[in-house]
């Protein structure tokens, strides 16, 4: 009967993915530990320890992305449990390379989904916004007037492309996020530093 067969081989799937998928939630599990680890790193400028720790996640991401590679059948159901993980890994790799100006870790992200990237993205131009705070409030105008320019580069990057809602359909609203943060630091750099000349 083809209801039997259908339960029959959903239930020799569940057994086939199951513990690959639990495999993947441990490692996504370490991956945000670091994650967050490394941001700590970022807030207290040490540099040193933030790429070691943005290093040791790198090494959980390939080991995912390769389990993702040997799982083609099954991709669609483990790609969910990595989605919050690999974003967040995509905002720390921007974050990194912007305090740093080391650019080799950006290298990983063009082998992960369009979406987790933007969301990183997305999310990176929230840290950028709080950490320039700090940085106003130590006076630091020079810093803060060049994190500006950086985000509003962002924006008007992601402007010029037309990416339709079935590719990726919170597009607009993270380029309009990225954007907002932009013109809210630029707020805090004009009250606290006044306009550049």
């Amino acid at each position: 009967m083809v209801v039997e067969d259908l339960s029959e081989s959903m239930y020799r799937m569940y057994n086939e993915v199951d513990p690959v998928r639990e495999d993947m939630i441990r490692l996504s599990r370490e991956i945000m530990i670091k994650v967050r680890r490394g941001f700590e790193h970022a807030y207290r400028n040490d540099i040193d320890r933030l790429k070691k720790v943005l290093s040791d996640a790198t090494r959980d991401v390939e080991r995912c992305l390769s389990i993702l590679n040997s799982n083609p059948r099954y991709r669609d159901c483990l790609e969910r449990v990595l989605k919050d993980c690999m974003r967040e890994y995509s905002e720390l790799v921007f974050f990194y390379t912007w305090l740093s100006r080391d650019s080799l870790y950006l290298n990983y992200l063009p082998n992960l989904k369009f979406q987790w990237v933007m969301e990183g993205l997305r999310d990176f131009a929230g840290e950028v916004y709080r950490f320039s705070l700090n940085m106003l409030i130590m006076g630091d105008c020079d810093n803060v007037f060049e994190a500006i320019r950086l985000l509003e580069d962002i924006a008007n990057i992601l402007s010029t492309r037309i990416v339709p809602n079935y590719i990726y359909n919170n597009y607009k609203r993270d380029v309009d996020s990225i954007r907002r943060a932009a013109d809210n630091l630029k707020s805090e750099y004009i009250r606290v530093c006044g306009v550049r000349r």
